[in-house]
């Protein structure tokens, strides 16, 4: 090896974008029984970035903790509305 060769790695820093926590409800009106409690945990529970679902029957709407990063409320929205669920228009708020 020639001295002005070097084994050596200069590390590059990179830095993480921060992950944005958001608290989303959304309103489901024709929610019936627990198997369309199950059903939502289970659509929104499988969207990658979702780290919370919390369904209300009595109150018809859906509490949602996610990664705002990897998914957004209304692609939540739709993922619902898809299954067929009559989904109002999601409120949110951002935390960190």
């Amino acid at each position: 090896m020639r001295p002005e060769e070097s084994n050596d790695v200069t590390p590059v820093e990179t830095q993480a974008a921060a992950h944005l926590v958001t608290a989303a409800t959304i309103p489901v009106r024709d929610m019936a029984c627990e198997s369309c409690v199950e059903a939502i945990e289970e659509i929104l529970g499988g969207l990658p970035g979702v780290e919370e679902v919390r369904v209300s029957l009595e109150e018809g709407r859906v509490q949602v903790r996610y990664d705002e990063g990897m998914v957004t409320s209304g692609r939540l929205a739709d993922a619902l509305r898809a299954e067929r669920f009559e989904v109002g228009t999601p409120s949110t708020e951002v935390r960190k």
